[in-house]
């Protein structure tokens, strides 16, 4: 007995395979738990916050920040008098020597100015840029940072009326202890050395 056609295909039917999940390029996102420089990426990011509120761009403070981190300080009298009395002091970066991948030169030769011509221009381009990528996240790595920037902003002004605030704010992403160890005793450093300060203005 022979059946009438129905126009499918003849054979038994496939099954259907799921499309593989698409990766994503390049090397997987650590998360900002285990970076070993997630308090330095705190206490920038609270940095940059205080350049906002004062007028001073990203960019500057940024590369302020840089060569804070990585400059050699210029080796004068007067460039150490300043330092040694907290002033504004001038730094400079040591030759270094970039992996042939990221510069197209012989590798015997150092690089010094790769990007814009400015020796930490690209260390500031890459904490920006790093910065902003956790700012924009909606994940426990953006609240962290957002809590811990703004806990260390206010030790970095030294508001003694607000310790309750940065305490709760390190606690709210697990990092009381770090908060009581170390915070702390900078937001009451700064604040007694604010106190004195507005007394002398005060004399």
């Amino acid at each position: 007995m022979v059946s009438n056609p129905t126009g499918r295909p003849r054979g038994r039917p496939r099954k259907s395979v799921a499309s593989p999940a698409a990766r994503l390029r390049g090397r997987p996102q650590e998360p900002l738990a285990n970076d070993p420089n997630r308090y330095a990426l705190a206490i920038f990011e609270a940095h940059l916050r205080g350049a906002d509120v004062h007028g001073i761009s990203e960019l500057r403070m940024a590369e302020t920040l840089v060569g804070i981190a990585f400059g050699a300080v210029v080796q004068t009298p007067d460039n150490f008098e300043r330092l040694a009395c907290g002033q504004p002091y001038q730094v400079w970066m040591p030759p270094v020597k970039l992996p042939p991948w990221r510069l197209k030169q012989d590798p015997s030769e150092r690089g010094e100015n790769w990007r814009y011509g400015n020796a930490f221009r690209p260390w500031a381009d890459d904490l920006r840029r790093k910065l902003r990528r956790l700012r924009k996240g909606q994940n426990d790595d953006a609240n962290w940072l957002r809590a811990m920037s703004l806990a260390w902003y206010i030790c970095l002004q030294g508001n003694g009326d607000k310790v309750e605030d940065a305490r709760q704010l390190a606690r709210s992403v697990g990092e009381s202890e770090y908060f009581e160890k170390g915070m702390l005793s900078h937001l009451v450093r700064t604040h007694e050395q604010r106190q004195r300060q507005r007394a002398k203005r005060i004399e």
